[in-house]
């Protein structure tokens, strides 16, 4: 992935692709309107830990779909990672694995603190997610 060229935007749709292609997961992009220009340091952790958090529910949780959300209110960009899949919980599991540990350094340096739970919808169906918020870049 190349952030420096792209951008985040079109990394995040690469990893969407890449979901499908290797796991067979729908992968949806929602982002907001005016796109977000995060500095090149800034958009490698966002992504590198959104990636973590896809892989991770892709490989445990067996989804049938993953959905990424960038959302910009009031000076805020708030990144949302949902899925209808297992929930995964870190109890009991190795969190010492670098995966976790890699992006618990990156939400570190992003001053961001994750947020993971479940909720149901209205359907029924429940859906799990996690989320982060950080100070939203110069918008375009």
């Amino acid at each position: 992935v190349h952030l420096d060229r792209s951008g985040l935007e079109p990394a995040l749709r690469d990893l969407c692709e890449t979901m499908m292609k290797t796991f067979g997961v729908e992968c949806r992009l929602s982002l907001p309107r005016r796109r977000l220009t995060f500095n090149s340091d800034i958009s490698a952790h966002v992504f590198r830990v959104i990636q973590e958090l896809v892989t991770n529910a892709a490989k445990h949780s067996l989804p049938e779909w993953i959905e990424i959300q960038l959302a910009e209110s009031d000076g805020t960009s708030t990144v949302l990672v949902t899925h209808n899949g297992t929930p995964f919980s870190v109890t009991g599991v190795d969190t010492k694995g670098m995966g976790l540990h890699l992006m618990q350094q990156r939400l570190d340096v992003l001053g961001a603190s994750l947020r993971r739970g479940k909720k149901k919808l209205q359907d029924g169906s429940i859906v799990v997610f996690s989320s982060f918020e950080l100070e939203s870049p110069q918008t375009l």
